[in-house]
């Protein structure tokens, strides 16, 4: 394959130009960049890493104006690729104070590309509340006086009425406005598609910036576009009728959630139970028995692994909107002992249209009905509300006090990190976070490859970005150096093969890809994945390079958390997971050996015994430049 990309003076796969925006002075000014970086640092979040790198430091504020805010199109975005159509935001973040994105799929990432725009930086304050509109290439900063107060839904809404249907919008609610720490930032209104964690949202809102709306219909420029076209056509062609029975095309996420009950894969009762009567109440046939079903396909999706969701009656009757996913039936659901799929989906709905994060939100709750049972928090705080488990009423109520910072949701909305040190009393004994970021509805206790994969991850406890399963050797990586043999459930080994795949999840972001691409193009995306970066661009990259770009990625996200004070004692379980055996229900008597695991994937990565990215490393991945200065990395492991 010949690179004509310089023959023809075009960057294939790109817009070709970022809009920088000072919120400060009100300053718009485009910015390019050179075709080298664009490959070393491939697709949005590596870019995008690299931005927040040179642009912020250890001094940043995560809620000051010097701060970044990056929204980031998906290298697949707006190129028809199969499930190519997510986007990436990235920030220091108000949770963590390192490293912090999020990432979403919907129709806002190939919208923004449509506009005419790879990416969006954004520093400084405005003075006012505003919002950025970026129609066919115009880029402008209009005022948002009539949405500040309005939630997520409404705003999109109107901001459609006034650019038109197919615009497409990513703003914040409520949440945002008042800086709750896990505010997240919503896109495609009631379809509710969202950057949930990090605190991203409280980010936006520190800088009084509203909404994003973007539309456009400029294609992007791909090199071998017939061949692209046609080898879509026959992955799609091949594999239709396989995915309309596909149990995500009919349930969506919340299939999941049977499997996960049975493997003790679900936190139940704030991460303290393996096993609780009535959980099966929230399993995907328990809620298409309360509410009527629909697949939601994101932009350029065959599989359509989200729903959209009606309760038509009843308490918690509502409009068609986003229904829940599998962790939030975790977190708002059985974490706080909630069986009911009509309430949990009531407040999945509040959380979408305020903009909080229900995986943070479900765990701040289940925190504070804890620590009320201990008396650390009293009816004093809470204005006379008993916090009880399996209270769906308390919960919704929470949620309000939460998002509009009233008695002790203003407590609440710092995270349950925050929180504990607040109350204090050794109540974060069980606040269930790493870092600062609050774990997903997965337990390293049922899956040990959880634990490490929870801890390394720049963002800090997240399932996305690694592995939350260990019952089978990992087969969506393709690179040479997968070279160790994993025993299912156990830790050998596991270390590596988490490395592995962060980097290919890394790398999934980055293109804009789903993580339920393997389910389309088979165990192995990676290759795939390759073929068509090299049909659009021309360049001629292996799935090995593109896993480097992955590593690269980690590796740099990794010395943004050291440069911010990350050090190997942040490299931890919580105590409740790192101690406590539930004893009931699989895996109820075992806990994550964390510290071999960990041993082996600072092997794997060329770390530390620190856990910091040696010299050499940074070398081999073409990054050196940015060691800071007084790097000590620490001794060499002589082996996994």
């Amino acid at each position: 394959m010949v690179d004509k990309n310089k023959v023809n003076n075009i960057i294939y796969g790109y817009q070709g130009k970022w809009l920088g925006v000072d919120l400060t002075s009100g300053v718009l000014k485009d910015q390019i960049f050179e075709e080298e970086v664009l490959k070393k640092f491939l697709g949005s979040s590596a870019l995008g890493t690299k931005i927040l790198y040179e642009e912020t430091g250890p001094e940043t504020k995560p809620l000051g104006p010097d701060n970044v805010l990056i929204f980031a199109s998906g290298f697949f975005n707006n190129t028809r690729c199969l499930l190519g159509g997510r986007y990436q935001v990235i920030s220091k973040s108000p949770l963590t104070e390192g490293f912090g994105e999020g990432n979403s799929g919907g129709t806002f990432g190939p919208m923004l590309k449509k506009a005419g725009y790879d990416g969006v930086i954004i520093k400084g304050r405005a003075e006012k509340p505003v919002f950025l509109s970026i129609i066919d290439g115009v880029a402008q900063i209009e005022d948002a006086k009539e949405l500040w107060g309005l939630d997520t839904f409404i705003t999109s809404e109107k901001l459609q009425k006034k650019y038109g249907s197919k615009a497409v919008v990513s703003c914040i609610g409520q949440g945002g406005e008042n800086l709750v720490k896990y505010a997240s930032i919503m896109n495609d209104g009631p379809e509710a598609r969202c950057i949930g964690r990090s605190g991203m949202g409280a980010v936006m809102g520190s800088k009084n910036l509203k909404a994003l709306v973007v539309y456009g219909s400029k294609k992007s420029n791909i090199l071998y576009e017939e061949e692209l076209i046609e080898d879509i056509k026959n992955i799609s062609k091949k594999l239709g009728k396989d995915l309309k029975e596909h149990p995500f095309r009919k349930y969506g996420t919340p299939f999941a959630y049977a499997g996960s009950l049975a493997t003790g894969d679900l936190p139940i009762k704030n991460w303290q139970l393996g096993a609780y009567e009535g959980m099966n109440e929230l399993s995907a046939s328990a809620i298409e028995r309360k509410m009527e079903i629909k697949p939601y396909f994101c932009s350029q999706c065959i599989l359509g692994c989200g729903i959209t969701v009606h309760v038509k009656e009843g308490k918690y009757a509502s409009i068609k909107t986003g229904g829940p996913e599998y962790e939030t039936l975790g977190m708002l659901g059985a974490n706080l002992l909630i069986t009911d799929p009509q309430a949990v989906q009531y407040g999945n709905e509040l959380c979408n249209r305020y903009g909080i994060d229900t995986i943070s939100c479900g765990s701040t709750i289940a925190w504070a009905i804890e620590a009320f049972e201990y008396g650390y928090i009293t009816k004093n705080e809470t204005q006379g509300l008993e916090l009880r488990w399996g209270d769906s009423d308390m919960m919704i109520e929470l949620i309000e006090r939460i998002v509009f910072r009233r008695d002790i949701g203003d407590i609440l909305a710092e995270g349950s990190y925050r929180a504990s040190q607040a109350i204090g009393n050794n109540s974060e004994a069980f606040a269930v976070h790493v870092r600062g970021l609050d774990l997903p509805a997965h337990d390293p206790r049922a899956h040990v490859s959880s634990a490490v994969a929870y801890v390394t991850t720049p963002r800090g406890a997240c399932h996305q970005a690694g592995a939350h399963s260990s019952n089978s050797k990992p087969n969506a990586i393709e690179t040479v150096r997968w070279s160790k043999e994993m025993v299912p459930g156990k830790p050998e080994n596991v270390g590596s093969w988490v490395a592995e795949l962060q980097n290919a999840m890394n790398m999934a972001d980055s293109l804009g890809a789903c993580k339920f691409s393997g389910l389309v193009l088979g165990g192995s995306p990676i290759s795939k994945h390759a073929e068509w970066i090299n049909l659009i661009t021309g360049w001629n990259m292996t799935p090995t390079d593109i896993a480097e770009v992955g590593e690269r990625i980690h590796n740099l996200k990794w010395l943004y958390n050291y440069r911010c004070g990350t050090t190997r004692k942040d490299l931890a379980m919580p105590t409740r997971i790192s101690t406590r055996k539930r004893g009931e229900g699989v895996n109820g008597n075992e806990l994550p050996a964390i510290d071999i695991m960990l041993s082996d994937y600072f092997y794997q990565r060329g770390w530390s015994e620190f856990g910091i990215p040696l010299p050499e490393t940074l070398e081999k991945l073409k990054i050196i430049e940015y060691m800071p200065e007084n790097y000590t990395a620490g001794p060499k492991l002589s082996k996994g």
